[in-house]
């Protein structure tokens, strides 16, 4: 069984070397080199790749918009980000976005497998050497997301998004929104992801509560 993957990387040289380490992975089959931000979006959507790596350091549009995007349309591809970038405060954006994992364009061969075999446990990817620095991020972000207001936690959702959180509230399970609103189980478990994470919240219980208190149960 073969894994497809998409590079979007604006440096060539760099795509190109990190297309010849994949290469020594024999069940992965590269779909696609995009180079331009702007164009990710709709190549992703269409060829829905099993992974994407990701620089978020590109112009005109930037690789976490990109990854807000894809996630949001419900795309259930893996994304890893490889990016120059060390601060642990625009990691923590990249995860915030959607992102299951984080690499540093420096990684070599036996840490890009690890990510990968992490990623595929269920797990978040990030290398020890940040995840201190990471750590400190997250719990100044949970202080800031606990001041703010129920409006601006509502803002983060797409209009799917929100008609999922007012199913879930009614007691509907994944199967059953996935047949009201024509998508596949698997998609609708993305969005509930997804969802908890924009939210901060950690369990569909809470999920549940939240709905009550905007008045979509």
């Amino acid at each position: 069984m073969t894994t497809s993957y998409v590079i979007v990387e604006d440096h060539v040289l760099f795509a190109q070397a990190f297309r010849f380490m994949m290469n020594e992975m024999t069940n992965f089959v590269h779909e696609g080199t995009i180079n331009k931000s702007e164009i990710a979006v709709s190549f992703l959507l269409e060829t829905k790749p099993d992974y994407a790596f990701i620089d978020i350091n590109m112009p005109k549009i930037s690789g976490i918009e990109v990854i807000k995007e894809i996630k949001s349309a419900g795309l259930t591809t893996k994304i890893i980000v490889v990016s120059m970038i060390t601060d642990a405060l625009v990691i923590a954006k990249a995860l915030d976005a959607g992102a299951d994992g984080y690499i540093p364009k420096n990684t070599d061969f036996d840490e890009l497998q690890l990510a990968i075999k992490t990623i595929e446990n269920g797990e978040i990817f990030v290398p020890e050497t940040f995840k201190e620095s990471l750590t400190q991020v997250n719990a100044k972000h949970q202080n800031d997301w606990e001041l703010r207001n129920t409006d601006e936690k509502v803002n983060l959702l797409s209009q799917r998004e929100i008609e999922i959180v007012g199913l879930i509230a009614k007691g509907y399970t994944n199967i059953e929104i996935a047949d009201r609103l024509f998508l596949s189980p698997l998609t609708v478990k993305t969005h509930r992801t997804n969802i908890l994470r924009k939210l901060g919240l950690k369990n569909s219980a809470s999920l549940i509560s939240f709905a009550t208190q905007v008045g979509w149960a």
